[in-house]
């Protein structure tokens, strides 16, 4: 039996047959072993990167629902979610049994309910509440800015609510970053006119959205019951399970006649446009989407995805060959971008202030703990 990071300088074996090292030794021992490197640059530059995959993800989204919008004239919106969820599904276990093996598909009892569960929230409530409510939107534009509009108001009110419960400065300061990128993306989308969002006809629509958001945001939070697995696998492994049940609910419906029976001529008219959904909008943001789960807080993300619907909007104002107001998108812009750079911010130090307890409660462990025997 030998101690680790240490030489025992004592002349007098001990019953056991290893020596007593003395309390200079011991000491020694400890100042001996190698220092733990600095978190802080790693820290940062791990948030920094959740951070890039945030925006690249929903950068992505943003340019789901043009091409939504010319899909579902052939075809309804809840078929076109569950072939959109059957190619990332795919997509995302074909990875995974690629680079982690058959041997990542082995999974408890315990965690196929659960991965079961969070599949159906994400999958399922996510894709029929929102696609059902994008199409009583009518327009896609519309749809993004009624995903951006509720929730944006829904973190409003996470934020007060919060305020209120700690009724600290930074709580005021953050409620006020998240009404300025509010702010700024209404400038940026008001030349599509959002006044109608808020009208009668389009409460139905906008609730539905807004539900759809929540179950999307409890999915990401979700991911963080899944410690030791991969970001590939949980989302392999979730949309595989969320996918069955959504095609057995479309199922289900188009033989109860709730649902029209899609065309195969129009599904395979509409193919190259699914398997942009499917691949490039689909299961590449969602792998960055969750990559970044684990780090960032679900109201930062919630903020990102204002840049999603900025990128909807351009692109389908484009596509209608309406022409932007120019100041109103840079100063907009200008105020979305900084108020979600200054949140990140604030939510980083924040992280570091949190973390720095613990650390600095570990240091008053034991210096058995610190030396452990090999």
């Amino acid at each position: 039996m030998r101690h680790s990071a240490s030489t025992c300088e004592s002349e007098e074996p001990v019953a056991d047959g290893s020596c007593f090292t003395p309390s200079r030794a011991r000491c020694r021992a400890v100042r001996a072993l190698p220092a733990e490197p600095t978190r802080s640059r790693p820290r940062l530059a791990g948030y920094l990167l959740a951070l890039a995959s945030c925006l690249a993800a929903v950068a992505l989204w943003g340019t789901v629902y043009p091409v939504y919008g010319r899909a579902m004239r052939t075809v309804d919106p809840v078929t076109i979610g569950v072939i959109r969820n059957i190619i990332i599904a795919i997509v995302a276990a074909a990875g995974l049994l690629a680079i982690e093996g058959p041997r990542a598909f082995r999974i408890s009892r315990r965690e196929l309910a659960l991965a079961a569960g969070t599949g159906i929230i994400g999958v399922v409530g996510f894709g029929i509440l929102t696609f059902v409510g994008e199409h009583l939107a009518g327009h896609g534009s519309n749809a993004a800015k009624l995903t951006a509009v509720y929730a944006m108001a829904l973190m409003v009110l996470w934020e007060l609510a919060g305020l209120i419960q700690a009724a600290s400065l930074p709580g005021l300061l953050e409620l006020a970053l998240v009404i300025a990128a509010y702010v700024g993306l209404a400038l940026m989308i008001s030349g599509g006119g959002i006044s109608g969002l808020f009208s009668l006809q389009s409460l139905p629509a906008g609730a539905l959205v807004l539900a759809g958001t929540a179950c999307w945001m409890w999915y990401t939070m979700l991911f963080r019951k899944f410690t030791t697995w991969s970001v590939l696998k949980f989302s392999a492994i979730t949309f595989l399970l969320g996918t069955a049940a959504f095609a057995a609910i479309d199922a289900l419906a188009i033989g109860a006649h709730v649902l029209p029976a899609p065309h195969l001529g129009a599904i395979l008219a509409g193919s190259p446009a699914y398997l942009y959904l499917g691949i490039l909008a689909g299961a590449v943001p969602l792998i960055l989407w969750n990559r970044s789960a684990r780090v960032i807080t679900p109201v930062n993300a919630l903020m990102f995805m204002s840049v999603g619907t900025a990128v909807t909007v351009v692109i389908a104002n484009h596509m209608s060959g309406y022409r932007e107001n120019g100041t109103a998108m840079i100063v907009g812009g200008i105020a979305m971008i900084l108020a979600i750079g200054l949140y990140s911010a604030i939510q980083y130090r924040a992280g570091l202030r949190t973390a720095r307890p613990r650390a600095r409660a570990g240091d008053r462990r034991p210096a058995s703990e610190l030396t452990p025997l090999r």
